[in-house]
């Protein structure tokens, strides 16, 4: 039976263990922006308001088209349970962030972004009908999660080296095809992937150059129980 792999005494240290919610602060106090209207979006992405963060949260938007043209937020982009958005169109300009997490909106279904620049954290959870994911990253050291999501499409792409790939809790995905794209991840975590056959993982990792520093697979076909 294979064995999770621990390959590195520090690597829990370097583990963004809380991934799901987590973003890194800024050690001053920073201003939240809690957009609910187009013009708030606008405003926001014109620079009329400055932002440590924006929280896109609990609103009735359907697009986000009223921030195009956002380029940087210090700390973290939230979009966290909004019932009409059904994708993430306006973000695509973000090219320096601490983090963006996509949590809780059920009306996505397909999702398909590319980023660039310094984007330290990706996180999506829990969408309740996101069954396809597609994004590209041309940015280093990025901390990528996917957790709790009805996924059967995933696709992650990233020339630069990724620090941390976490899976977690995806019970329909069936293949990493779609992530070979992504050229060297010195952290893998996959956890709970029960329809994920160990040849997929085995395949993905064998593409990594160089191999992760540390690696941990639980509750996958051929892997121990978590």
């Amino acid at each position: 039976m294979r064995r999770a792999l621990l390959t590195n005494a520090l690597g829990g240290a370097l583990l963004f263990g809380s991934l799901l919610g987590c973003v890194p602060q800024s050690s001053l106090p920073g201003t939240i922006c809690e957009p609910h209207t187009d013009a708030d979006l606008q405003a926001i992405a014109a620079g009329e308001r400055h932002c440590s963060s924006v929280s896109i949260a609990e609103t009735q938007f359907e697009n986000l088209d009223g921030l195009r043209g956002l380029t940087s937020v210090p700390e973290a982009v939230s979009v966290f349970r909004n019932e009409h958005l059904a994708d993430l169109t306006g973000l695509e300009d973000l090219s320096h962030v601490g983090g963006i997490t996509v949590s809780e909106n059920p009306s996505f279904e397909e999702v398909d972004l590319s980023w660039h620049g310094q984007i330290g954290i990706v996180n999506f959870s829990n969408n309740a009908n996101l069954r396809a994911l597609s994004i590209s990253l041309d940015t280093a050291d990025s901390y990528l999660g996917i957790g709790n999501e009805a996924i059967t499409s995933l696709t992650l792409a990233n020339p630069a080296p990724t620090k941390e790939l976490r899976l977690t809790h995806l019970p329909e995905l069936a293949s990493l095809g779609g992530l070979a794209g992504l050229a060297s991840v010195e952290i893998v975590l996959f956890y709970d992937l029960p329809s994920m056959p160990a040849a997929e993982v085995e395949s993905f990792l064998a593409g990594l150059d160089p191999a992760p520093s540390y690696m941990e697979i639980c509750d996958v076909e051929g892997y121990p129980g978590c």
